[in-house]
């Protein structure tokens, strides 16, 4: 039996004496995967193909905690959001040029836990800037859709899913590349990993 320790439903046990599983164990969410994807190269260039590409913008919005205490680790709220600019040479109507901003992915705890990922580190509100294929970011946003902090922007997201498609090359648009279809299956896992995850830190503790 432990002493000297208190435990809490909010934080089981004092960071310090927590078992961490290490990184490389835990499967990482739509946020880090889909950066992890993004090449250097990719992170300080315009696109270069308006029909094909996109320029993307990831943020980091948070929310201190709304009950700080200085006994345990403030459980902050963070959020990785994603905007999207069309180039103005793309042949897509200029009502569809910017997208919604959508929820890429939702974390609650301590920005400096060993489990938070990459992006809750981020400076809130600075961009992080890359180009993507139009293809991939109109998937990814189609399944990101059905995640529950999109959910009520839902059919203004998918209308503009449909409407960046048009002029797509197919073999562009229909993701003939396996590493973006692997990119497409794991976020959609994710994404309902975090569903789950999301759904267990609702839940009251009894």
């Amino acid at each position: 039996m432990a002493t000297g320790l208190f435990c809490s439903p909010r934080q089981p046990l004092p960071h310090q004496h927590s078992i961490q599983l290490p990184k490389f164990f835990l499967k990482p969410g739509p946020g880090d995967l889909w950066l992890s994807t993004v090449e250097a190269a990719d992170r300080s260039r315009l696109p270069s193909n308006p029909q094909e590409e996109v320029y993307c913008e990831l943020f980091l919005v948070r929310q201190d905690d709304l009950e700080p205490n200085t006994f345990f680790t403030d459980q902050d709220q963070h959020q990785l959001r994603a905007a999207i600019y069309v180039p103005v040479n793309s042949g897509i109507h200029d009502r569809y040029r910017l997208s919604p901003v959508i929820v890429v992915e939702e974390w609650e705890g301590w920005r400096g836990d060993d489990h938070a990922p990459m992006w809750a580190s981020w400076e809130p509100g600075m961009p992080v800037s890359f180009v993507e294929s139009r293809a991939v970011v109109a998937r990814l946003f189609e399944c990101l859709s059905d995640y529950e902090p999109n959910r009520h922007a839902a059919c203004e997201i998918l209308e503009w899913v449909v409407a960046i498609l048009v002029g797509v090359p197919e073999e562009v648009g229909s993701l003939h590349d396996d590493g973006d279809k692997t990119l497409i299956n794991d976020a959609m896992l994710s994404i309902d990993i975090a569903e789950v995850q999301l759904a267990d830190q609702t839940k009251p503790f009894i």
